[in-house]
């Protein structure tokens, strides 16, 4: 199968396109940039600020999947950067939509990435599944706006999926080597109370979920991506450190202080909520990856 990945230079993207050319797809990547990459057959080049597309890259596909969007947790949370991260997501799906508008043009499917910021940036001792109605903050507005962009894709596609990721864990980039480093070197320490739930996945079982659904055309609607068992900070800090040899020894990191440095952008990780993945697990799918300490341990391994 022709498969675009949009976003496909990120942490996910990489991974993803690396297993799918393995399982011998042609991989067609939409970016910002014309630069060629090993594992893309061929790349076009889009620019949602000025509505640019190279409608090619959506007329070869039979298959898109929408991982685009600034990065949620790189810069504090101003208007601004709160106004790019939400027209990153919806304005290039809204780009993809025009062009098959234009044409009249149908795929087999679009999957795109969502979050499980879409509950909020709460804590409580809620189970949320896919059946809750999202919290009205930043981080649940966001994905609301960014699943609703994509809603006119079932005019012109058979399958269209959304998969609600938790933080996904991977040695290179992303959360975990920001929060494994100090606990590598002995310095590790829980943050706030410890207590707000932690939804982390491995970067494996996300690739997986995504090749899961794209593999099950049946499989349409939005599906909750996180590790199976219930995890809060405080436990995920302490059996990471007891992974790598390490252990907890410093007081945690009052609120105020993660305010004053990050602002509104804190509440990421002063807050957390429990998220359920039974619905994806019922459609087939098993998670590599279920409990932190040996989830760690392979990825140091890696």
């Amino acid at each position: 199968m022709n498969i675009l990945i949009t976003g496909g230079t990120g942490l996910v993207g990489k991974l993803l396109a690396t297993k799918l050319k393995e399982k011998g797809h042609t991989l067609l990547l939409l970016s910002r940039s014309k630069k060629q990459i090993s594992y893309y057959d061929k790349t076009y080049v889009w620019d949602y600020t000025t509505d640019y597309i190279e409608e090619e890259a959506v007329l070869n596909a039979d298959y898109i999947i929408h991982l685009a969007g600034a990065n949620i947790a790189s810069d504090r949370w101003t208007n601004s950067r709160k106004k790019e991260i939400i027209e990153s997501r919806t304005l290039t799906t809204k780009l993809l939509i025009k062009v098959l508008e234009k044409h009249n043009h149908r795929l087999k499917g679009f999957i795109s990435a969502s979050a499980v910021g879409f509950y909020g940036a709460i804590t409580n001792d809620k189970l949320y599944t896919e059946a809750d109605t999202p919290t009205d903050d930043f981080l649940g507005n966001s994905c609301v706006a960014w699943e609703k962009s994509a809603e006119p894709m079932r005019t012109y596609c058979d399958q269209v999926s959304w998969l609600r990721l938790g933080i996904v864990l991977d040695k290179k980039e992303g959360a975990y080597p920001k929060l494994m480093q100090p606990i590598r070197f002995g310095l590790g320490a829980v943050i706030g109370n410890g207590k707000q739930y932690f939804p982390w996945v491995h970067g494996s079982d996300v690739v997986n979920a995504f090749i899961h659904v794209l593999e099950n055309p049946s499989l349409n609607g939005v599906f909750n991506v996180v590790a199976p068992s219930i995890t809060n900070l405080e436990t995920f800090t302490t059996q990471a450190a007891q992974a790598v040899g390490s252990a907890i020894r410093l007081p945690s990191v009052p609120a105020f202080v993660l305010k004053t440095v990050l602002g509104e952008m804190s509440e990421m990780l002063l807050q957390g909520v429990a998220v359920s993945s039974t619905k994806l697990i019922n459609t087939g799918f098993t998670f590599q990856y279920t409990e932190v300490g040996k989830a760690v341990t392979a990825i140091e391994k890696a």
